[in-house]
């Protein structure tokens, strides 16, 4: 799942919520963020945004999702 650890069963991936605050203006339904998470983002340098928080680049991640709905919103 898009928002989940793969190595601990249910466990939130950290950072995930400051990407979704994100999206939620824009993306209420949610599929678009589940989209834009599963990805690849030239930005991330190919790897998608899930995996650059699995990864541990969580705080750079609120910004980026914030450009991402910036555009979808003006």
């Amino acid at each position: 799942m898009a928002g989940f650890d793969d190595d601990a069963l249910a466990r939130p991936i950290l950072g995930i919520k400051d990407v979704l605050r994100a999206w939620v203006r824009v993306d209420a339904g949610g599929w678009m963020a589940a989209s834009w998470l599963m990805t690849e983002q030239p930005e991330l340098g190919g790897r998608t945004p899930r995996q650059a928080l699995l990864d541990g680049d969580g705080p750079s991640f609120a910004d980026l999702a914030r450009a991402a709905t910036e555009m979808l919103a003006a």
